[in-house]
């Protein structure tokens, strides 16, 4: 949208300028596996009015080992069915529990629906390693001119 020298910009203009806020929150631990699986609840579905759409999407992970077995715990971030390159990453070969983030940045297709879901899963084949609810969130902006 272009905005001339001297014009008057309107309230309904700068709406269009807009960035909407949507806030994932985990309802239930995730024990993780080698397996990529969907965290419990850390989900939503945004709808974009205009094609070409930017996202920036903050993820916090609570990632508990309390039984080693190596490997590296990790937080992932799926766009419209896409698993994201970047993740956050734990430490699976020593106990504890660490809250690591993540942001990603992308744009989004056509209009419409686009799903946003946190996902977890663990390099090594042993031990218990979980993504834990209580801190596990994410934030999802998306930037759009309509």
């Amino acid at each position: 949208m272009t905005l001339l020298a001297g014009e008057v910009v309107t309230a309904d203009r700068l709406a269009r300028l807009q960035s909407t806020v949507w806030r994932i929150i985990s309802d239930d631990n995730l024990t993780l596996t080698t397996t990529e699986t969907d965290i419990p609840g850390a989900s939503v579905t945004v709808t974009t009015v205009a094609d070409d759409a930017v996202y920036t999407v903050v993820g916090v992970f609570d990632m508990d080992t309390s039984s080693t077995g190596g490997g590296i715990l990790q937080g992932r971030l799926e766009v419209a069915g896409v698993t994201q390159t970047e993740e956050a990453h734990g430490r699976g070969e020593t106990t504890g529990r660490d809250t690591n983030v993540m942001t990603w940045n992308g744009t989004l297709g056509a209009a419409g629906e686009h799903v946003f879901t946190l996902r977890g899963q663990r390099t090594g084949a042993s031990g218990t390693q979980i993504i834990r609810a209580v801190h596990t969130n994410a934030i999802v902006t998306i930037y759009e001119v309509v």
